[in-house]
């Protein structure tokens, strides 16, 4: 049953615990006489907002209706509450001055993009390699493997990419291939099957690698010791709303496009429509990143 594939996480997770506990040096920061508190105020209409959002993108199994609004004016409400109270705090929870950043802002977007495009490939791709593939449960694992195990083998090389061409150039060939790959999967004829399917998947995947390191070099580079840690937290945040935005609009485009109420629905011979439809507009949030990642940034010295 589906429980076990969580089941068998379990001594992984531990073994994960235990070589962190034993291998991580010890990392005390001197407390501070006179430090503010934490902002117990914002850390609470942060976590009411995000709940907000995340409801309004995902009830209704894929319908848009008034409790999808009421939450997305809630969560409007919240962000401009979380403003006011950010601008009073003595030490708040999203610096203002740091958000201000121009290269900051800009990983980001990038991220929240890019992420939500990389989860087309996680829940809009099992219901076209299922429906309009007709693929079993093992063979459909088999074809998404295929892109974790890109992503793992580029992983070191995307790094020496990055620290030998510089940040802004790995970051734009990143994104470069992902777009590729998203508009192969958009326009490749459903003809070459699974292949059509995971070939350009897997440039997406590799491009994302890069990215990855990419952003995540640029963005925390410079970055004071004092604040790697919240700028860490907001590009886990981006990416994270991210994944809840493209869960629900990739999902509800594929199904509109394959004129089904929900993406389990799809008649097999509209699985296709869905498809390209759903990387079709994947394609024009990469190249919207790309212009955001090709607007000139401040000059920083270590940049290349």
């Amino acid at each position: 049953g589906w429980r076990s594939s969580f089941l068998v996480l379990v001594p992984l997770g531990a073994a994960t615990l235990a070589a962190a506990w034993r291998s991580l040096p010890p990392d005390r920061p001197a407390r501070r006489e006179g430090a503010p508190a934490f902002d117990a105020a914002g850390m609470l209409l942060l976590a009411v907002t995000l709940g907000a959002y995340t409801l309004s993108m995902t009830v209704g199994r894929g319908a848009f209706g008034v409790l999808n609004l009421l939450l997305l004016v809630a969560t409007v409400a919240g962000l401009g509450a979380l403003r006011a109270v950010e601008r009073r705090s003595p030490a708040p929870l999203l610096p203002a001055a740091m958000l201000r950043d121009r290269a900051l802002r800009a990983g980001l977007a990038t991220t929240a993009l890019t992420a939500t495009v990389m989860m087309a490939t996680l829940v809009v791709g099992p219901f076209y390699l299922s429906q309009g593939l007709g693929l079993d449960a093992a063979r459909l694992g088999l074809a998404m493997s295929a892109g974790p195990m890109v992503a793992a083998a580029c992983g070191v090389p995307s790094g020496r990419l990055v620290d030998r061409l510089g940040t802004r150039v790995t970051t734009l060939c990143g994104l470069g291939g992902m777009t590729a790959g998203a508009a192969g999967i958009a326009m490749l004829p459903a003809s070459l099957g699974i292949a059509g399917y995971v070939a350009p998947l897997m440039v997406a995947t590799a491009g994302y690698a890069l990215f990855q390191a990419a952003n995540t070099t640029g963005v925390m580079r410079e970055v004071p010791s004092d604040r790697r840690g919240v700028v860490s937290g907001l590009l886990t945040l981006a990416r994270n709303l991210g994944f809840v935005t493209g869960a629900s609009l990739m999902g509800t485009i594929f199904a509109v496009a394959a004129g089904a109420g929900h993406p389990g629905a799809a008649p097999a011979e509209q699985a296709m429509l869905g498809l390209r439809a759903t990387f079709g507009v994947a394609s024009v949030l990469l190249i919207a990143a790309i212009a955001i990642a090709a607007r000139p940034q401040p000059a920083r010295p270590t940049e290349r």
